[in-house]
């Protein structure tokens, strides 16, 4: 559990302005097995989204943090909000190895030069306890 802390701990601090954490389904799960909305607030994180959901309205006062998985439907996700952006700056965060091949699809969606940072955390499983964690596969 202190591994998966320190890991999102990093991430939140990687930004020092007014933050969005925008996150999929499952690393809504990873954060909020280790971070209250409460949590969150104190980091400077004012709002929060899941990609599939995220809404129209143009927020430029904050920094977006991006924390998704490596899903073919989050790449197109991500780039559609580049080319079309709602925040101020980005930080895309993804929970696994990142393809070289995709980080050039982003720089080219990238039209404004507000991405920042991206940044591989592997961070991919449900940290339970200190000596138990799943990787949610259903066998």
């Amino acid at each position: 559990i202190e591994i998966t802390k320190d890991y999102f701990e990093n991430m939140i601090n990687m930004c020092d302005d007014r933050k969005a954490l925008i996150l999929d389904e499952d690393t809504l799960g990873y954060v909020s097995m280790n971070y209250s909305r409460s949590n969150l607030l104190e980091k400077n994180v004012y709002f929060f989204d899941v990609i599939d959901r995220k809404g129209t309205e143009k927020l430029k006062h904050l920094s977006a943090i991006f924390f998704v998985r490596n899903t073919p439907d989050n790449y197109t996700k991500i780039k559609e909000e580049l080319a079309n952006p709602l925040f101020s700056k980005y930080y895309l965060v993804f929970a696994n190895t990142i393809e070289d091949q995709k980080l050039r699809e982003f720089a080219d969606c990238d039209k404004y030069n507000l991405v920042l940072k991206v940044v591989e955390l592997y961070c991919d499983y449900y940290a339970i306890n200190r000596d138990l964690f799943s990787l949610n596969i259903n066998t």
